[in-house]
């Protein structure tokens, strides 16, 4: 499912590869392939303290937080070269007693002519949607854009992306391998990635592994953080042609 990959594509282990899906739904008439995925973002163990003295602070215990990405979505391919897409967009935040959910869209387009292909795709395309926050509070959910660039060389895919994120240039590169060994059913991949955190940019690793089996595609990554240790991104998809 190329639209799920829209927005993460080539960030990371997060591209799937879903060509040989395609072509197999072309042949068999399929009208679409139909996508889900998770990214979960977990932080344990942060340390609370309170105020005990004139500038003195003492541990009050520790708590979590979580934020969570959940898309489904719908890809057709109108012509032979070209796959457009949408995907709905559930975003969960959890910190201490306070929760808040948002819901957006997604949307892009791939082009491919081997061994090449071309990505674009928009996160967050409706304006006035917003994340709101048990207690009242409420986030704006920026648009992303991306594009992104695949070059196949037998069974190594080498991968390079640019995408903006709140007015700041992130860049990633990453490859995937696709054994003959395996009969194109497991891929594996990796790959570097920036990420914005505040105004900070910092560099991220993420490794995965991807199961094609007779149009279901299942597909998971891990990517730790670089700068906080209890920080983990995972992300679980799955994608099956219609």
């Amino acid at each position: 499912m190329k639209l799920i990959d829209a927005h993460c594509h080539l960030a990371s282990p997060h591209y799937h590869d879903v060509e040989g899906l395609i072509r197999r739904s072309r042949k068999a008439g399929i009208v679409g392939v139909i996508a889900v995925g998770r990214l979960v973002t977990q932080l344990d163990g942060l340390e609370s303290t309170v105020l005990s003295g004139v500038k003195e602070f003492e541990p009050a215990g520790t708590f979590a937080y979580q934020h969570a990405v959940s898309k489904i979505g719908y890809q057709i391919s109108p012509a032979e070269h070209l796959h457009v897409g949408v995907a709905a967009t559930h975003i969960y935040t959890q910190l201490r007693d306070v929760i808040g959910h948002g819901l957006n869209l997604d949307a892009g387009f791939l082009w491919e002519m081997r061994p090449f292909s071309w990505s674009v795709s928009a996160k967050n395309i409706l304006p006035f949607q917003n994340k709101v926050y048990s207690n009242g509070g409420v986030e704006d959910l920026p648009l992303h854009v991306a594009t992104g660039l695949n070059v196949r060389f037998w069974e190594l895919e080498a991968m390079a992306q640019l995408k903006t994120r709140e007015s700041q240039l992130l860049k990633s590169v990453a490859a995937r391998l696709s054994p003959s060994l395996f009969s194109g059913v497991m891929s594996f991949s990796g790959g570097v990635y920036e990420e914005a955190v505040l105004d900070r940019k910092n560099w991220r690793y993420g490794v995965g592994v991807g199961l094609n089996l007779r149009g279901l595609g299942l597909h998971y990554a891990y990517s730790p953080s670089q700068v906080y240790s209890q920080a983990q991104h995972h992300y679980f998809s799955m994608n099956l042609g219609l």
